[in-house]
This record gives C-alpha cells, sequence and structure tokens, in this order.
C-alpha cells in the first residue's frame, strides 16, 4: 500500500475512501472535509484544508469523537499535527496516504507527528503582496469626486 508517487488531492480522497475511511464535513471552519478511521481504541482524522492537511490523533479516544446526523464531525482532544503546502520538502498528498494505509494495518507512524512545510503566512513575501493588492483594492473602491 505505501507509495512514493506524487498523487492529486482528488486521488488522496478516492484512495482515503478505499481504505475505509469515513468522510464527513468539520464544525471547525478551518478543515473542508475530514476522513476518520478508527482502530483498537484508537482514532486517526485526516483533516484537509485549503493550504494543508492536518492529522488529528487519538491515541485512546471515548467521547472526543461524535458524528451527528447531518455528517458533521464534532471533535475535541486529541493531538493535532500541521502540515503546510507552503514551502514543504514532502509531497503532502502522499505524505497523508502514506500515514493512513499504516495506520489501517495496525502501525503508526513516525512521520505523522512531523510537521512539514510553514504557513503562507509567515512569508514575508506573500505577506507583502497580499498588503498591496488590499491596499489597490480599498483604493479603487474609494468614491470618485
Amino acid at each position: 500500500m505505501f507509495t512514493t508517487e506524487s498523487i492529486t488531492k482528488e486521488e488522496l480522497l478516492f484512495k482515503l475512501i478505499s481504505l475505509g475511511f469515513i468522510c464527513c464535513k468539520t464544525k471547525c471552519k478551518t478543515w473542508n472535509t475530514a476522513f476518520l478511521y478508527k482502530s483498537n481504541g484508537s482514532a486517526l482524522c485526516i483533516l484537509l484544508r485549503k493550504n494543508g492537511i492536518d492529522f488529528r490523533f487519538y491515541s485512546k479516544y471515548e467521547n472526543g469523537l461524535t458524528i451527528k446526523d447531518d455528517n458533521l464531525l464534532y471533535m475535541e482532544g486529541g493531538e493535532v499535527f500541521r502540515n503546510h503546502y507552503n514551502r514543504s520538502n514532502k509531497i503532502i498528498n502522499t505524505k497523508a496516504y502514506n500515514i493512513a494505509a499504516n495506520y489501517k494495518s495496525g502501525v503508526i507512524s513516525k512521520s505523522m507527528k512531523i510537521e512539514d512545510g510553514e504557513s503562507y503566512l509567515l512569508n514575508q513575501d506573500i505577506e507583502t503582496i497580499a498588503r498591496r493588492s488590499k491596499k489597490r483594492l480599498q483604493y479603487s473602491k474609494k468614491p470618485i469626486i
């Protein structure tokens, strides 16, 4: 099941479902989609967001995870490991798949706890470009007298 190939986000979604992960929405707006797999009293959530993928791991879960009728996942506790697409030397989608495949086979991958990339908000160049764009937009909205 382990792969070194680069996979797209869409391929990752299909692969997670084929592994038996449950796809749901999250109550928290940080993440677009969540994939949940419970095994032997532990649980792994693979959380997709616009700029990366996070792992939320529960070594022993009891009441920290609930899926409501509207397929909405409520999460409390657990350890969260963030992985950003920006400035990552790893292929995050492939990393997520390998962690999921290992977890399903009963192995908790050490790479899950290694966070990759960095937030684009910490990147000075992107922050400066965003600030300039915002100023231009505000300037263009000023009424002409």
